[in-house]
């Protein structure tokens, strides 16, 4: 009797833990059909993209009614950088490679009084898709005094149209990110992660 009611308990005990791992393994593929099923939308140069309350981190962000088209996309050195921004006493010999890609928007603010945009959690991947490029707020705030700086920020006040641009580069540390030469021509700009990814492709002559 006794040996039957261990095998009762054994058989239920071990039925219980089929059941707590299909479970959970009904939960990781739903979580995993969820995260697979965020929308990508392309964009090109020039086209219009409306946020449309996509955001890259928070939906604190409230981006609906902003909008943004890239105009333009250049390889610098930093050497050039600064002299095109009249910088031209921070010009070094050791700064010659092509290291900043300087992508050039247009942003447009329909009506919205609260939310921003996240430029800083902006990232442009090249086409190999194994490292990305980040906005350097250093830098920017040289070309456009009003940028915000790490922690901050974009937005315009309602019914306006900004210019920025804005220069990205490797994401590694200080001494690495102006020497080495960017070989690559083919990037996809990540504007947004959620709930719709948008990104724009765009190419850079060297």
């Amino acid at each position: 009797m006794k040996s039957h009611m261990k095998v009762a308990i054994f058989s239920a005990g071990f039925i219980l833990l089929i059941c707590l791992g299909l479970g959970i393994g009904l939960r990781i593929h739903a979580v995993n059909e969820q995260a697979l099923s965020i929308p990508l939308e392309k964009y090109d140069l020039h086209e219009e993209i409306l946020l449309d309350g996509s955001f890259v981190t928070s939906s604190k962000e409230m981006t609906s009614g902003y909008s943004l088209t890239v105009n333009n996309v250049c390889l610098l050195s930093q050497n050039e950088y600064m002299k095109k921004y009249g910088e031209d006493s921070k010009i070094s010999n050791e700064w010659n490679a092509k290291s900043i890609i300087e992508v050039e928007i247009t942003i447009h603010n329909e009506g919205n009084s609260e939310g921003y945009l996240d430029v800083m959690g902006w990232r442009l991947v090249p086409k190999r898709g194994n490292e990305y490029f980040v906005v350097n707020s250093t830098l920017w705030q040289i070309g456009e005094p009003n940028a915000p700086g790490n922690t901050s920020a974009l937005s315009l006040i309602p019914n306006s149209e900004y210019t920025v641009r804005i220069p990205f580069v490797r994401n590694v540390g200080e001494e690495d990110m102006f020497s080495e030469e960017i070989r690559d021509t083919d990037f996809s700009l990540v504007i947004t992660d959620a709930p719709v990814k948008k990104e724009i492709g765009l190419s850079v002559s060297r």
